[in-house]
């Protein structure tokens, strides 16, 4: 199964999101808020839906479709 997966946010999306998703996974972790397993992770897998839901919070739209 295939599916089309959409990032929409305000600003440029390039560098601003990059920056918003580093400061969210560095706040996970200082916080102790991650329950990230060990090693050489992508940030979906470290963190989850707690990242997800950070960066919805802060304006980021996210959807998912079948092709």
């Amino acid at each position: 199964r295939q599916v089309k997966a959409t990032l929409r946010y305000a600003v440029d999306a390039g560098s601003r999101f990059t920056v918003l998703c580093l400061c969210d996974a560095a706040r996970l972790l200082a916080t102790g808020d991650a329950d990230a397993p060990r090693g050489v992770l992508t940030p979906a897998t470290a963190f989850g839906l707690s990242l997800l839901d950070q960066i919805q919070a802060r304006g980021v739209e996210w959807s998912i479709e079948p092709i």
